[in-house]
Formats: C-alpha cells, sequence, structure tokens
C-alpha cells in the first residue's frame, strides 16, 4: 500500500469516527436529577422542562405521547417517565433537558438544575410560583428585594411591639428567650399565614390551586429562631432607647 492508499484509508477512518462521535452528541444534555430518575427506571412521572422549537414542542405528544402541562416562551413542561424522559433525551430535536422541581417560600434561592443555567428565587416563589425557574436574575432580584422588605417588617414590629406592648429585659438572658420566642412567632405566621395567603393570591392571577399544606420544615424553624428573631433581639437590646428596656 503507497502513501496515498494510506492518506486515504486514515481519512475514512477519521470520519467515521467524527461521525459515530457526532451521533453521541445529538442526545440531548439532562440535569442531575434527570439523569437519577432515569437511572431509577421507575414509571412514576416528573415535571420536564423541554427546549426546542415549535415543531419539536408539538411532536411530544403525537410522537412520544407525553402530557404537556405548561407552555413556555421556547419550551414547555411536562410529565415524563424513565422510560419516556430517555427516549425524548435521544431526539436529535431537543437539545437540553432541565428538571422542574417544586419551588418553596424560603429564605433561599434555589439552583437545582444548572443544565439550562436558570436562576431560581425561592421568595419570589410565593408570587410568580413555578414561574420564578425561569425569571433570571429579574426574579433573582425580585426574590431578593422580596426577602429584605419582610425582614424589615419583621424587625419593624418588633420595634412597635417593644415599644407598646412589653419592654426588653436588661439582662442578657431575658433578650435571648425574647428574642427566641419572636423568631417561633415570625415562623408561624410565615409558614402558616403567609404562605396559604400568598397561594390565595397567585391562584387569583396565575389560576394555580390554592395550597394550605405548610412549605417549611423544621430546619426553618431553627433558622428563625437564631437568624431571625434572636439577632432583631440582640440588636435592639444594643441600640434601642432606655424607654424600650424593662428593669427586669
Amino acid at each position: 500500500m503507497n502513501i496515498k492508499q494510506t492518506s486515504t484509508v486514515l481519512a475514512l477512518v477519521a470520519v467515521s469516527a467524527l461521525g459515530i462521535r457526532g451521533a453521541e452528541d445529538k442526545r440531548a444534555h439532562l440535569s442531575d436529577d434527570l439523569l437519577g430518575h432515569i437511572a431509577r427506571h421507575t414509571s412514576a412521572r416528573t415535571r420536564v422542562i423541554v427546549h426546542g422549537d415549535a415543531d419539536a414542542l408539538a411532536s411530544l405528544t403525537g410522537k412520544h405521547h407525553v402530557q404537556i402541562l405548561r407552555t413556555l416562551a421556547g419550551g414547555a413542561v411536562i410529565s415524563a417517565s424513565s422510560a419516556e424522559l430517555d427516549e425524548i433525551a435521544n431526539d436529535s430535536a431537543f437539545d437540553h433537558l432541565s428538571g422542574d422541581p417544586f419551588v418553596k417560600v424560603g429564605m433561599s434561592i434555589s439552583n437545582q438544575s444548572t443544565a439550562a443555567d436558570q436562576v431560581r428565587a425561592g421568595v419570589a416563589g410565593g408570587l410568580l410560583g413555578r414561574g420564578s425557574h425561569n425569571g433570571g436574575f429579574a426574579t433573582a432580584a425580585l426574590g431578593l428585594l422580596m426577602h429584605f422588605t419582610m425582614a424589615l417588617v419583621v424587625a419593624t414590629i418588633f420595634y412597635s411591639l417593644s415599644r407598646r406592648v412589653f419592654s426588653l429585659p436588661k439582662k442578657l438572658l431575658g433578650v435571648v428567650i425574647v428574642g427566641l420566642l419572636y423568631g417561633a412567632a415570625v415562623f408561624a405566621v410565615n409558614n402558616f399565614g403567609t404562605a396559604p395567603l400568598l397561594s390565595w393570591v397567585r391562584s387569583l392571577y396565575l389560576h394555580t390551586p390554592v395550597l394550605f399544606k405548610p412549605p417549611m420544615g423544621w430546619s426553618q424553624l431553627v433558622i428563625h429562631l437564631f437568624c431571625v428573631g434572636l439577632p432583631i433581639a440582640l440588636v435592639m437590646h444594643r441600640y434601642a432607647p432606655p424607654a424600650v428596656r424593662s428593669s427586669r
């Protein structure tokens, strides 16, 4: 075999390798939660955000037989089992798929689905629902604004109560107890009052179901005790005028 023939064979091998690699790369990129769902081989369905053009999205119900739960700008939210998700991932019409986890009204910004580079503001989810998944910087900014607004309101209420209802103890132990009790009260109001109220408000313009299930768990209670109530009480004790403090 001469040099020309050898070069031709090597070129064909290289082209074949690139073709095989290109075929492998046609599989959609999945976020970690969706990879785990496929690995479980379960018939249970999970919510998936699918990105694609109008023709590709139209094929979801006819070709892949999945239910479209919600349409988005340039995408849709579907419900899919492990097998259905794997089938869609192998469809060259879709570039990437990401999970659509529930957003809780809390004090953090969720970033569970990094495949689509989404910014999820948990606090903003109180007003926007799952639409906060797709808001990017604007949603994160809204969540941050709501977070600090709530913190300011909670601190203002504590100051007003210490001026009109009770006086802060002079002893540090008493201040700590008052702060922890106030943190527990804020948790209870947010979890059992504010969250259901926001769910009802959302239903008026998003037409979503009203949920009365408390969204926050016991870990959020600990956060409210030591990161909300206690700091407010300690700062108020340090900087409040003497009229606010009692002789206790």
